[in-house]
Order: C-alpha cells, then sequence, then structure tokens
C-alpha cells in the first residue's frame, strides 16, 4: 500500500477536484480551474510513465549476459585487493590469475578458487563479475 504525501501530513485523503453538483454554472471559474490542473496532473503522470518506459529500455539495452560459469578460468581485478607498500600501483597487474570459479551464485557473484598469499592478505574469495575477466589460452 503506498501512502500519499498529503495523507501523511493531514491524517485523510484530499476530496475529488470535481463536484457532481446539479448547477454547473454556479462557478464556471473554478470548474475551469480544476479542469485545467487535472488535464497538468494527467500530463505529468503520462510525462513520469514515459520517462520509467525511457530509462528501463536504455538501462536493459546494455545489459549482457554473463560469460562466466563454474569451473571457468578467470582472471580477478586488483582494483580492490591491497598490495604491500612500496609497489607503484601503476605498475601492478590490472588483472591476476588465472583462478578458478568454485561456485556460481547466480547473482553475477561468483566465489572463486584464490591462492593461500592473497587468502591470507584477507582477500575475500566472493567476486561480483564486474571484477572478473575470462581467460582465454593461448596456444604457446
Amino acid at each position: 500500500m503506498s501512502l500519499s504525501p498529503f495523507l501523511i501530513n493531514n491524517g485523510q485523503m484530499p476530496c475529488a477536484m470535481v463536484w457532481n453538483d446539479p448547477q454547473q454554472d454556479e462557478y464556471p471559474g473554478v470548474r475551469t480551474y480544476l479542469q485545467r490542473m487535472k488535464e497538468a496532473q494527467i500530463r505529468a503522470h503520462d510525462s513520469m510513465l514515459e520517462a520509467r518506459i525511457k530509462q528501463t529500455h536504455n538501462a536493459n539495452s546494455k545489459h549482457q549476459p554473463c560469460p562466466f560459469k563454474e569451473g571457468n578460468l578467470i582472471y580477478v581485478s586488483t582494483k580492490n585487493i591491497s598490495f604491500p607498500k612500496g609497489l607503484a600501483r601503476k605498475l601492478l597487474p590490472k588483472y591476476v590469475g588465472p583462478y578458478k570459479i568454485i561456485q556460481d551464485y547466480g547473482n553475477n557473484s561468483f566465489r572463486i578458487d584464490l591462492p593461500d598469499h592473497l587468502k591470507q592478505q584477507g582477500v575475500h574469495p566472493m567476486f561480483h563479475s564486474s571484477l572478473l575477466q575470462i581467460h582465454i589460452p593461448n596456444d604457446n
């Protein structure tokens, strides 16, 4: 159940903007004003729906299926991994590995079989797919 700001502030819902009074000619200016306000609300509502549809379409157009599966070899980004002092970050590799995917959680998160030296540094073995890169073996 969604609550309107008017209901939260005043404790009651606002009354309808159009009266069902048989004497429609009694206050013509009020009726004209209410009709303009109702049309403005309808246009604003339609604009919000149109913007929501457009944003949803734009967001979904860039989604790609996750290329990783359990058992694949992948590289892990060093973006969030801390290294010992004295090493220049810009000279370190962008990705380390390849490591094997142990478990797929189904929400673009994967458990990786990390080596012991990374586990001792406190690196958690679960990574989002945005921090992974697929390993492509070469013939050398």
